[in-house]
């Protein structure tokens, strides 16, 4: 169980970054393997000199070690206990508050086992949020055959073909194929990413005449949002939720479990503005909470 803290300090006149934490090998290894380490015997803990440290840096080290899928929040005996948090890599957390930020598509796949469940009011609200599957690709092409866009008709959800280099200064041809919805299943039935890619170079066939397999380079990025283990699906659109399900999916548990992502962002602004507004706003609550 890790907790570590990165503490603002002074020390020797010198604004430092204390890391305290439990004593533990492991933690000292990571700590020992950054630029800068230093060990105070007077304050009794590694630090880093302030100019000379990198968070991102310091963090990219603790991914590795530390990112990994979180598979259940244990609150039971929070009246006796803190949360216990166990992740995929089998490590078990603890919290006092838990700060919830997967997707509603995490939460609706049931990738988070929540002991005791989640009451049937939430469950309802999340299984009832529209959140489709889907990709998007960028396609390379050694001229430009297509026209700006191509929206195709589907039942729900989108598919669209678009020009990804329309009023940029790029000379690449780059083609970008988004499809969300119902439209995705016949993609998901083929067992990898090159034959998505080519049944979208056959369609494109038919539609130009052949020119796409006859131009295409064979260089293509394709983002599965659909079948990531952190996102299963693509985005949300709040306003047209109902707001019943917004307030709910907003409610903390017990003011122990809060929860944050971009379906419940209370300003609605979607995407990544409002998944970070609703990180914002979750963690004011939480700590409003906490006096």
């Amino acid at each position: 169980m890790k907790n570590l803290r990165q503490i603002p300090y002074i020390h020797r006149q010198q604004k430092i970054i204390k890391v305290a934490f439990a004593y533990d090998l492991e933690l000292i290894e990571l700590i020992k393997s950054q630029k800068s380490d230093r060990w105070s015997q007077s304050i009794q803990s590694w630090y880093f000199p302030k100019k000379d440290f990198q968070l991102n840096r310091f963090y990219q080290s603790l991914k590795g070690k530390y990112n990994s899928p979180v598979t259940e929040i244990n609150y039971s005996n929070y009246s006796n206990e803190c949360i216990l948090v166990k992740t995929e890599n089998g490590r078990t957390y603890e919290a006092d508050k838990v700060l919830v930020s997967v997707s509603i598509g995490v939460l609706k796949s049931n990738l988070i086992k929540f002991i005791p469940e989640l009451n049937l009011e939430k469950k309802k609200a999340i299984d009832e949020v529209t959140f489709h599957q889907g990709f998007k690709v960028a396609l390379k092409f050694s001229e430009k055959f297509y026209p700006d866009l191509v929206k195709c008709k589907v039942e729900n959800g989108e598919k669209v073909f678009y020009d990804m280099a329309f009023g940029k200064d790029k000379k690449a041809n780059i083609l970008g194929v988004l499809c969300t919805g119902d439209a995705t299943s016949n993609y998901y039935m083929l067992d990898s990413k090159q034959k998505i890619v080519q049944a979208l170079i056959e369609e494109l066939d038919k539609i130009f005449g052949g020119k796409a397999s006859a131009t295409f380079t064979g260089n293509y990025i394709l983002e599965d949002w659909g079948r990531h283990h952190y996102t299963q699906g693509t985005w949300t659109k709040a306003f047209e939720e109902k707001k019943s399900h917004l307030e709910i999916l907003n409610q903390s548990i017990d003011s122990k479990i809060y929860f944050a992502g971009e379906i419940c962002d209370p300003y609605k602004q979607m995407g990544l503005p409002g998944a970070v507004l609703s990180g914002y706003y979750s963690i004011d609550r939480l700590l409003k909470d906490e006096k």
